[in-house]
């Protein structure tokens, strides 16, 4: 950086200028793009500041746009700097909302797909890039709500210009007007990375495309004076670019590139820091990007001193200069735009924020939040507009397909191999939801289901739907012992009522039909005259649950609680025997019975890397088993099945290590406790112990009865196994493998999977 030709030229320049003007020449400051990278500018501000430097205007783009507009908008370099710093980057930059987001109705269907695609008039539609920008968006509304008032950037504390790229055409576009957190967005919006920002019937990406540099466009603005940052870098040489990634990217960028380097030739100050070690996605290198953009406005301190002093500038104090940033609203009004399919009132439903109350910015981001998290949008972005005394809440939405296919690959050495196959209708009927799921598996199973959103603020579900399954479940006899393996073909029609007020709580009633069929695939002694079973019953349950965890696989925060009353009503069985004789049917009345369960599961985070795990679980089922014939009578779906690294009945619980399904009782108590280690991103490494008694919780509600009559098979009423797993998470799913040993075994299990699991 040549300070001394700079001197030079400054005083030449500032004296000719304060000639012609009375007014002292005009500052501008100019902020490229460059990613993570962009975390420099912020150490830039910091030095102005201290040199009483405040430029007069200011433009950038990408990153650039994003500090700069927020400079721009009234906040301090230093406030900057702990926005950044406090920033889960990973999560603003992604898709990846924490599951605990969501609400309870989307939790079974979130993260559990390879590939989602809309559909539209039968046509599969391909999303306009991977990540919609939901994070981001919400934060610069949120950032920026003192100013959503302000359309043009002319008025904002300090004038203000970003740059975005017309898809279409190819050409800058200069924002200066309009929404400043959606033109901050359209700035940076990476092509084939973030969807594009539709704008004034303009499709709008990254302005570094074209204008990685804008120093033009702050000339136009009136600067007299150009400091510039530029923190993107050249062209990669030739021996640099080692992979298709390198060249893609290179071949986007490589006019803008060119372009930048005859602007910053028309910069009076030019600070380049040396951030040639970071990566454009560095974001966790964000204290280090920040003191090297120091050490560069460190470095132009003596030029920078001279053109404050040049002016008659001096430090100020840059807190005097913050605007007010309301943290509470009185609402006027809640204005939807752009919502289709999705009717006014299920928005407001789920907003939950009446005209006519005062509100915080927290509780709105938190609303915002459960819209989003509804699934029925892709993006969800406010602005607060004053309206006299109070404001009008306007949001923009963006709704997601209103139909979709998604598709999941899986296979464990327990289960085998399968397709996930998924079709999702919302607003079929308007606040509704379609699902129609299918496990092409060698234990195939199906969910059809449809719900319906009710009442003025959509507090209350209708839902009914049907389950299939068929699998292989294991038969004991009337002492406990696995006497055969029978193919089980179940069929579960129901309905219910479900309170949905809280995203991450239910409860509600269901009523319930189950039949299944039962014939055996391997049969021992005492089963061997069994031909079938075939039975067929009724129910009513009462349910609440809790769900708040940061994530379905390896979650590290968050709780599960839960329970249910079920009342099964008198079962009708049909027993078919066969013998030399021939075939007997044996017709049974089951009397009816009461289940009870309660389960408990939660997850604390010990450091960045640890977290630790513990689950309970207390399941009773009051079955009159004195009937010899009754007993060896399987209540397949109120029974509980203990055994394998990953069952699939819904009613079955892990015990790593041993056979899967391998353990039954009626009645049971259950408890793991787990150790989470995350080395390094996406590779997890588990330790973990599970425990089951068949004994408990029975014994203490009836202390005098024999401790044998609450066994697992072979006469055991408690079993513990323990085990380790990796991890690894894969575009295609986790990855994993793992081994466990059951106490009292002579060998050790060993596990291995891949993909999304049903």
């Amino acid at each position: 950086m040549k300070f001394m030709s700079f001197l030079i030229l400054l005083t030449l320049t500032v004296g000719g200028l304060f000639a012609q003007s009375a007014e002292r020449p005009k500052i501008g400051l100019v902020l490229s793009g460059g990613g993570a990278k962009g975390m420099a500018h912020i150490g830039i501000l910091k030095e102005l500041e201290s040199l009483g430097i405040r430029p007069d205007y200011i433009t950038g783009t990408s990153m650039g746009s994003v500090v700069g507009g927020l400079y721009a908008a009234g906040y301090t370099a230093s406030e900057i700097e702990e926005i950044a710093l406090a920033i889960n980057w990973d999560e603003l930059l992604s898709n990846n909302t924490s599951m605990n987001q969501i609400n309870y109705q989307e939790k079974a269907y979130y993260e559990r797909y390879l590939i989602e695609l809309g559909l539209k008039k039968g046509k599969i539609e391909l999303p306009q890039g991977l990540i919609d920008g939901q994070r981001l968006s919400e934060l610069l509304s949120k950032l920026t709500r003192h100013v959503h008032h302000i359309n043009d950037f002319n008025e904002l504390p300090i004038p203000f210009a970003c740059v975005g790229t017309d898809i279409a055409t190819g050409q800058p576009v200069v924002m200066r007007s309009g929404s400043l957190p959606m033109a901050i967005r359209a700035s940076m919006a990476i092509p084939s990375i973030f969807t594009p920002v539709e704008r004034n019937d303009t499709l709008l990406v990254d302005g570094g495309l074209v204008r990685n540099f804008p120093v033009p466009e702050c000339q136009e603005m009136g600067a007299d004076i150009i400091i510039g940052v530029f923190v993107s870098g050249g062209l990669l040489k030739k021996e640099e670019l080692k992979s298709a990634v390198d060249v893609l990217s290179q071949s986007a960028f490589v006019m803008s590139a060119l372009d930048s380097e005859e602007q910053m030739k028309k910069c009076d100050l030019l600070i380049e820091p040396d951030i040639s070690s970071f990566s454009t996605m560095g974001f966790e290198d964000t204290p280090a990007i920040i003191r090297s953009g120091e050490a560069a406005a460190e470095a132009a301190r003596p030029a920078l001193r001279a053109l404050a002093d040049s002016l008659g500038l001096v430090p100020f104090d840059v807190n005097e200069l913050i605007p007010v940033r309301p943290d509470s609203f009185r609402i006027a009004n809640i204005i939807i735009r752009n919502n289709i399919h999705t009717p006014d009132s299920y928005v407001k439903g789920r907003l939950r924020i009446d005209e006519g109350s005062t509100v915080s910015i927290g509780y709105i981001d938190d609303r915002v939040d459960v819209l989003f998290g509804s699934r029925n949008f892709d993006k969800v972005v406010y602005e607060m507009m004053p309206n006299g005394d109070e404001y009008d809440l306007i949001l923009t939405v963006e709704e997601a397909p209103q139909a979709q296919i998604k598709l999941a690959l899986h296979y464990d050495n327990e289960n085998g191999a399968g397709i996930n196959l998924n079709f999702t209708k919302r607003n079929l009927l308007p606040a509704s939801r379609l699902v129609l799921e299918f496990d092409l598996a060698e234990n195939p199973r199906g969910d059809a289901n449809f719900l319906k959103y009710m009442g003025a603020r959509q507090n209350w579900i209708a839902k009914a739907g049907i389950n299939y399954r068929s699998s292989d479940v294991p038969i004991v006899d009337s002492d406990d012992r696995q006497e055969g393996i029978f193919r089980n073909r179940y069929l579960n029609p129901y309905f219910t009522i479900i309170n949905s007020k809280r995203r991450n709580y239910q409860w509600g009633g269901l009523f319930q039909y189950e039949s299944s069929l039962l014939k055996p695939e391997v049969a021992g002694e005492e089963l061997r005259f069994l031909n079938r079973f075939d039975w067929r019953s009724y129910s009513v349950q009462t349910f609440a649950d809790y769900n708040s965890l940061n994530a379905r696989y390896f979650p590290t925060k968050g709780a599960v609680y839960g329970g249910y009353i079920k009342y099964s009503f008198p079962k009708r069985y049909n027993i078919e025997l066969s013998d030399s004789l021939g075939t007997v049917e044996l017709p049974l009345d089951i009397e009816n019975f009461l289940t009870f369960e309660i389960h408990q599961e939660n997850h604390w985070l010990l450091s960045s890397k640890f977290s630790i795990g513990l689950k309970n679980a207390m399941v009773m089922n009051f079955i009159d088993r004195s009937n010899p014939l009754i007993g060896i009578i399987p209540f397949i779906n109120d029974q509980q099945f203990v055994g394998g690294f990953r069952p699939q009945l819904r009613n079955s619980w892990q015990l790593w290590g041993s056979e899967q399904l391998m353990y039954i009782s009626d009645h049971m108590y259950y408890n793991e406790i787990s150790i989470q280690y995350q080395p390094i991103s996406n590779l997890y490494l588990q330790v973990v112990s599970q425990y089951a008694n068949a004994l408990y919780p029975m014994k203490w509600f009836y202390g005098d009865t024999e401790d044998g009559n609450y066994d697992f098979p072979d006469g055991k009423h408690e079993i513990w196994s323990y085990g380790v797993m990796a991890s690894y998470v894969t575009i295609l799913g986790p990855v994993s493998a793992g081994i466990a040993h059951v106490n009292g075994s002579n060998s050790w299990n060993s596990f291995v999977s891949i993909g999304f699991y049903f």
